[in-house]
């Protein structure tokens, strides 16, 4: 028995945890050791002193209920007490009792089994703080809001202490806010806007030194000389502050605690101070990377949007040449999520603006003819008037009402005085617009107005940009326009001209033709010497080829006009296909006698099919003679066939060839693979040909090598 009751005496000793024994009236009875450190004292100084001089007064109550409930036979099960040690330093111990009794059955005390839990109880309070502090935030409070919240649990810990935490602005040199949710609002709004210092009280000078600044008499302190006043009133005697660091050295602001006594930190707070400043350190770069993400969020979603909106707007503005309809589409995207009015006004020849084309929000469909009803004063020195005369956009970020009131301004800032509209913008209630000029090479075309009436939305310089670069293309697809409009005008001009010229140049050049037929007949009755009548005929014959030349430059312009205008009629009639090839090829080769090219010639036999005659003809000519005058006196050939469906038709030559980048353009008007100083023409042989073939409903290719020669293709259909 004896050697049991060592046993447990020695494990009692031992034991990490304390243990205390007290009696009815609350003295020591037994204590072992680790009980004795808990409390700062040996085992013998702990001895007869009662358990409720250390305890803290809040919890002498709970304690002395308990009490009663031990007497009565009850286990006390894991409750928090909180113990002031030896040296006045605070601890929470987790305690376990029961009731001890005498052998006649009568309670004489207590065994307790004590747990220091101070660490993982600040760890809680801590922890708590901070998910306070997080709840706040994901409920999209503020972080000031936030805060509060992080310090309230804190200040439960510290009798009699208050906590506050300042920040500092951008350049950290101004104290920008600050929260506390126990010292009065009226000494945190003091604190606003000082300056930091090396001796400006603990919060200035420990964001200044970026160390912890202790106080402990504010009232004697030299760092508080020139802030006393601000601190009397409220009863404040010492102020301990530390340094809020960002993970990259920057000081964010200060933690403090205030106290309404002179006093000291012991170890305790001192870690607290440290605990609690790392908390806020955290949580506010915590608030800074969530305000990153979701400002990288909205950037994003911004950025998307701008870029649908330009897309859109280029699309808009592209679906048509007319500029009226394209100006008409523009303010109908605008209004869709970025306004809540949008007009484009045009300027008449007087320079005043009148609305050209309004879109509304549906809730201001009301007020739609009153916004259409607009027109500007030129002189005005705001809005479009202004962004036209000064070629460049304007903002207007925040509009209040006085600066539409018409007894209170010369001009309102809205760019007419007209009463009713201005009315109409009042009554609204007009919160932000942009003015964006539409200029086209310099000079002002109208304007594009977009106005917010929204409080939630007052446009930005971005804004600004982003309409501006509407404004540019929308200008842009109003100059395309204007140009395609002056564009068809000179090719109608010039059609015009062609046509016009043609048909008066021709009928002198007939004239002339027949004169020349006439002298030459005449020449033969005329009674002159021989050799003087035969050197006039000489001069006479050599004159028709240039006329016959002229007069089949001015038919090629002729046809081009008639292809341009659509004005082409072709006869077709069922002839010999065959014969009719055959016969131009023989009437060319009987002008190429004398220039030595050999000509090859492949017509199968009689085609019948409805042709214009005349037409195929000349396609025929055109291509053959080209074939002959490129084909460096090589052989040149004709090839004629036809499977009853398609008539097909290959020139073939081996001769200069044409390069590959020429091959695409050479069937397009004035365009010429060849240089006009060595072959003459106008460019428009192969233009007239590839006409002629498409309007028989057919096709016209080529293939060519350079030095190699070149293959000219006809394909169309066979009437019957």
């Amino acid at each position: 028995m004896k050697l049991t009751e060592n046993l447990y005496l020695q494990i009692v000793e031992n034991s990490g945890e304390g243990i205390w024994i007290i009696d009815e009236a609350n003295k020591t009875i037994y204590a072992n050791k680790a009980m004795a450190e808990m409390l700062g004292l040996s085992v013998e100084e702990l001895k007869t002193r009662s358990i409720i001089e250390f305890l803290y007064e809040d919890d002498i109550e709970a304690f002395n209920f308990h009490q009663e409930e031990r007497k009565k036979g009850v286990t006390i099960h894991e409750v928090e007490w909180r113990f002031l040690r030896a040296d006045k330093l605070p601890f929470w111990a987790l305690i376990s009792a029961n009731p001890l009794y005498d052998d006649n059955g009568k309670y004489f005390g207590a065994v307790g089994q004590f747990r220091d839990i101070t660490i993982r109880k600040k760890q809680k309070t801590i922890l708590s703080s901070m998910n306070n502090a997080y709840t706040c935030l994901s409920r999209g409070d503020s972080l000031e809001e936030a805060l509060v919240e992080l310090l309230k649990p804190v200040e439960s810990l510290i009798d009699g202490m208050a906590s506050s935490i300042l920040l500092l602005d951008d350049e950290g040199m101004h104290i920008k806010c600050g929260v506390s949710p126990s010292l009065p609002k009226e000494y945190i709004e003091s604190l606003v806007g000082l300056d930091i210092g090396p001796t400006h009280g603990s919060c200035g000078t420990a964001a200044y030194t970026r160390k912890m600044v202790v106080v402990s008499d504010i009232e004697n302190d030299v760092l508080w000389a020139n802030y006393r006043k601000l601190a009397e009133p409220f009863g404040l005697r010492a102020c301990w502050s530390n340094p809020i660091l960002s993970t990259d050295g920057k000081v964010l602001g200060t933690f403090a605690m205030y106290f309404r006594k002179v006093r000291d930190p012991n170890d305790f707070e001192r870690s607290m101070v440290q605990e609690m400043t790392n908390a806020t350190s955290f949580l506010i770069e915590y608030m800074k990377l969530v305000s990153d993400v979701e400002k990288h969020l909205q950037n994003e979603k911004r950025h998307s949007k701008e870029i649908s909106l330009i897309a859109k707007a280029s699309k808009k503005v592209s679906s048509s040449l007319e500029y009226a309809e394209v100006l008409k589409k523009v303010p109908e995207f605008i209004i869709d999520g970025f306004a809540d009015v949008c007009y484009i006004a045009l300027a008449t020849d007087e320079n005043k603006l009148f609305a050209f084309t309004v879109a509304v929000k549906d809730e201001m469909q009301d007020f739609l003819q009153a916004f259409k009803s607009y027109k500007s004063d030129p002189e005005s020195p705001h809005g479009l008037p202004r962004a036209i005369r000064e070629g460049k956009s304007i903002l207007y970020c925040n509009i209040e009402d006085e600066d539409l009131d018409l007894s209170k301004n010369e001009w309102p800032k809205i760019g007419t005085k007209n009463p009713e509209y201005v009315g109409v913008i009042r009554k609204l209630g007009l919160k932000s617009y942009m003015a964006i000029p539409i200029m086209i090479r310099g000079k002002p075309l109208g304007g594009l107005l977009i106005a917010s009436f929204d409080d939630n939305r007052h446009y930005s310089s971005h804004d600004l940009n982003l309409m501006d670069e509407i404004g540019r293309i929308c200008a842009v697809a109003i100059d395309n326009s204007l140009l395609l409009k002056d564009a068809k005008r000179a090719i109608q001009n010039r059609e015009d001209f062609i046509a016009i010229a043609s048909h008066e140049l021709r009928t002198p050049l007939t004239s002339l033709q027949i004169r020349i037929d006439f002298l030459l007949r005449h020449l033969e009755t005329v009674d002159i010497p021989k050799e003087a009548k035969e050197k006039l005929g000489s001069v006479i014959i050599g004159i028709k080829p240039d006329v016959q030349k002229f007069t089949k430059l001015i038919d090629t312009l002729l046809d081009v006009s008639k292809f341009r205008g659509h004005k082409m009629a072709l006869i077709f009639e069922k002839v010999n296909i065959s014969q009719i090839v055959a016969d131009e090829v023989f009437s060319i080769q009987n002008q190429f006698v004398e220039k030595d090219v050999p000509l090859e010639i492949n017509i199968q036999g009689d085609i019948f099919g409805k042709i214009d005659s005349l037409r195929i003809q000349q396609v025929v000519a055109n291509l053959l003679m080209n074939a002959l005058k490129f084909s460096n006196k090589k052989t040149v050939k004709i090839i004629l066939t036809s499977d009853k469906k398609i008539v097909k038709i290959q020139i073939i030559d081996h001769g200069i060839g044409i390069p590959a980048d020429d091959l695409e353009r050479i069937f397009k008007p004035f365009e010429r693979a060849v240089s006009k100083n060595h072959f003459g023409g106008l460019g428009l042989g192969l233009y007239i040909c590839k006409q002629i073939i498409e309007a028989h409903d057919g096709a016209i290719s080529v293939e060519s090598k350079p030095n190699q020669g070149t293959v000219f293709y006809l394909e169309f259909p066979l009437r019957k």
